[in-house]
């Protein structure tokens, strides 16, 4: 669980640049991301510090944008705790919960880091309610208040993090080092990361992705749980995806949602632009990697979502993109061809996702429901 390694990142952002589109201001569902590090903790009460730390969790990335986190407070322990929401467990996208999970991973590692940035050692348990087939994640926040700002690189990481789904520059080749990093962070969290360079077995990767796409966006209970969270670009709402996250502008967004909100068939140039996109998105990819568990249950999502969560940043430290594809994981048939190619039979693909040098300076963030005491 060390966070070590994030100590020599590097100071300049190569990408995204730092100027936000116009889009973003006086928007209150994209207010989360104008958060500004305090630098220490002076007259502050426990449940404002604590509620600041959060603010910085909930940056995290999650499948859909939903934000799969239920965080309860408690004053008079000092602790914290995060669970999923029993919303986000079980949808047509999510039958065995691994998106939500993964996603309370994220939220993990950016609450653990924050800490760290405040020159505090994170410790958290996991805790398994193995009725019910969830995971939490409690933290200790006794020594909260002797927090001071020691390392504000990594509080900007987490700003400027978003997920990428625009085209990779073909042929950028990625430091081996950089690569060494990626695996020490998984294997810290007990997960084991498996990366693809060779462009035989991206290919076939490639295809099996844009296939699964084809999929599941055939499949009605998927494309109305979609139509919920894919929106157009002037939403008020927080746990959505924009179009424009994919894209799409104003005139786009709008028929894509009409199509999958409906019964008819989506238009023809995005049922297949989609999974052309995704299959472009790993054939042209400087490396794909898959964060494989051990054991297929709830606390190995997590430590797989803390696992990329880490990754993710160290990309965006490095000016790489981190495109996630989720359908390789979430079809059983697509799944299998996935472990087949690694040739890992006996473990389970967590998490599937391109690594690059993104063509765009530049991406959307996807706005965020802030949370309060």
């Amino acid at each position: 669980m060390s966070n070590e390694i994030f100590k020599g990142i590097r100071e300049n952002l190569i990408w995204p640049k730092t100027k936000e589109l116009d889009i973003y201001h006086n928007r209150k569902n994209f207010a989360a991301w104008e958060i500004t590090p305090l630098k220490n903790f002076q007259n502050k009460k426990f449940r404002e510090i604590a509620e600041y730390f959060v603010s910085w969790g909930i940056l995290a990335p999650s499948a859909h944008n939903k934000q799969p986190w239920i965080v309860d407070l408690d004053e008079n322990e000092k602790n914290l705790t995060v669970y999923p929401d029993p919303k986000a467990l079980g949808t047509s996208s999510d039958k065995y919960g691994r998106q939500a999970n993964v996603g309370i991973g994220c939220f993990t590692a950016n609450l653990s880091l924050a800490l760290n940035a405040y020159g505090l050692t994170p410790i958290y348990s996991l805790q398994t309610n193995g009725r019910h087939k969830t995971s939490k994640v409690q933290f200790d926040l006794g020594n909260i208040h002797s927090g001071y700002l020691v390392n504000t690189k990594i509080l900007e990481l987490i700003k400027v993090r978003r997920a990428y789904r625009g085209p990779f520059v073909e042929g950028y080749e990625i430091d081996e080092y950089l690569l060494e990093q990626f695996k020490t962070i998984a294997s810290n969290e007990g997960v084991m990361l498996k990366i693809i360079q060779d462009q035989g077995r991206k290919n076939k990767i490639g295809k099996a992705q844009a296939l699964a796409d084809m999929a599941v966006l055939k499949i009605p209970a998927f494309r109305n749980e979609l139509a919920g969270h894919l929106v157009t670009n002037d939403t008020n709402e927080t746990r959505v995806m924009p179009g424009n996250t994919f894209g799409l502008n104003d005139e786009e967004a709008q028929e894509v949602h009409d199509a999958l909100i409906s019964s008819k068939q989506m238009p023809g140039h995005f049922a297949a632009g989609f999974p052309r996109s995704d299959q472009e998105g790993v054939i042209k990819s400087s490396v794909a990697f898959t964060i494989l568990a051990h054991n297929q249950n709830e606390n190995s999502f997590i430590r797989s979502g803390i696992a990329l969560e880490k990754i993710w940043l160290m990309c965006q430290a490095n000016g790489l993109g981190v495109r996630i594809m989720a359908g390789m994981i979430e079809s059983p048939l697509h799944n299998l061809a996935l472990k087949t190619i690694l040739n890992e039979m006996s473990k389970y693909p967590a998490v599937f996702a391109c690594i690059g040098l993104p063509e765009k300076d530049s991406w959307p963030k996807s706005p965020r429901e802030q949370i309060k005491f």
